[in-house]
């Protein structure tokens, strides 16, 4: 498959309530100025040079598809919060307990696939610390509405780091 745009693959490979979402989050990350290059089925979603997500779409029943939402590798805002404690660098966000709640149950567990997080590691999501977590803390794998809102909040907060210089 050649390189396309993220919204000809959706069309091609999703279908229904997954369509839909993958558009909309497609048009969020667009409509807030985040590029997302031309790939065949993951892209690195970067904003100044800085990765904001990762997204994978291959319409697959198998994990990670149909399509998955990662988190950014970084710390930042989002992924610092330990024990309630933010860090110096951190911004001052309102994250309503939906949000978490979806954050939390979407924590990204260690599964040995060989990289470079292999056995996991402890972080904290939001506030919450999590043992044996992957490099992206987060993974919304074939998302609902309630977790593609989160992650739009997710790239909210990860955008303002970066704008920060975070």
């Amino acid at each position: 498959m050649a390189e396309q745009r993220i919204e000809n693959v959706i069309n091609d490979v999703l279908k229904g309530d997954a369509k839909e979402l993958a558009l909309e989050f497609a048009a969020y990350l667009r409509a807030n100025e985040i590029p997302i290059e031309d790939s065949e089925n993951y892209w690195d979603v970067k904003y100044n040079d800085k990765t904001v997500c990762y997204i994978f779409i291959n319409g697959s029943n198998e994990k990670p598809g149909p399509w998955t939402i990662w988190s950014d590798q970084e710390t930042g805002t989002w992924i610092a919060w330990a024990d309630g404690k933010k860090p110096n660098n951190c911004h001052d966000f309102s994250v309503d307990g939906d949000i978490k709640t979806i954050a939390w149950a979407n924590a990204n567990f260690c599964e040995s696939c060989g990289g470079d997080c292999s056995p996991g590691k402890q972080k904290a999501i939001l506030g919450k610390t999590f043992e044996n977590v992957c490099s992206s803390a987060i993974a919304f794998t074939n998302p609902n509405a309630d977790m593609v809102r989160c992650a739009e909040e997710m790239v909210r907060m990860r955008k303002t780091d970066i704008l920060a210089g975070e």
